[in-house]
């Protein structure tokens, strides 16, 4: 598990190990510097997340969803996490054939997989887009 997120920083300079999580490096700094941050999955927690996907992308569950329920992605273009926006695209196609169709999706250029932590202007867009888009989308 360590060499799996390992690689996800592959693209960004090796100060940390971490810089692919956001431009910031005050944002970087700080989740290196907490302990509660930055730790290697044990083989436990490691096969609950496996074991959540599962079922999170299971077809049954996802017909379960509202087909009136809105939904929002949002995403920086270069979070390893979503292999260039494929992930993106594969996860709208799924609530699409699910009858779902107040789908939107932001991706913020150059941002990374901390979207709501990354370096300005960006912080700032990413915190306005998802206000309105929510004061948009309250019943």
């Amino acid at each position: 598990m360590p060499r799996l997120f390992a690689s996800f920083n592959d693209d960004f300079p090796h100060r940390t190990g971490f810089e692919w999580l956001s431009r910031d490096e005050a944002e970087v700094d700080a989740y290196v510097a907490d302990e509660r941050c930055g730790f290697p999955f044990s083989a436990g927690p490691a096969y609950d997340w496996l074991r959540a996907s599962r079922r999170v992308n299971d077809p049954d569950r996802l017909a379960l969803m509202p087909r009136d329920l809105p939904v929002h992605l949002a995403a920086g273009t270069l979070d390893p996490c979503n292999q260039g926006m494929t992930l993106v695209d594969a996860l709208l196609d799924d609530y699409r054939e699910h009858g779902v169709s107040d789908l939107t999706w932001k991706g913020y250029e150059g941002a990374r997989h901390e979207i709501l932590n990354e370096s300005e202007p960006d912080r700032t867009a990413v915190h306005e887009d998802l206000t309105a888009w929510l004061d948009a989308h309250t019943l």
